[in-house]
């Protein structure tokens, strides 16, 4: 039997529709709305507990009320960073070049 090969069409079609199922799961579960109100909780606790620092007469400090932001960056994330920033560089300072020369034709 000779084996029947797919597009990419089909399989990229085949991949949409299986994120719009994970999607759609994720929603009518309520997964969402769940992670949603989590961080709502979150903010009026803060809220309820700056409210207080300030009853009690205590020196606020607004950065200690804000969630700590974790870093996951590793050496994969950070040599693409820096090689995309180089790049960023180059392509600037050669499109500033390219449009330089296209502004001394025209203005004199």
């Amino acid at each position: 039997m000779k084996e029947k090969k797919t597009s990419p069409f089909t399989k990229i079609l085949i991949l949409l529709f299986l994120i719009y199922c994970g999607l759609f799961i994720a929603k009518e579960t309520g997964y969402y709305d769940k992670k949603i109100r989590e961080k709502v909780i979150f903010t009026q606790n803060k809220i309820n507990e700056f409210e207080k620092d300030i009853a009690d007469g205590k020196e606020v400090n607004v950065i200690s009320y804000l969630p700590k932001e974790e870093d996951y960056s590793n050496i994969y994330t950070k040599t693409a960073n820096a090689v995309s920033n180089k790049l960023s560089s180059i392509f600037s300072s050669k499109v500033k070049n390219v449009w330089d020369f296209i502004r001394s034709l025209f203005i004199s």
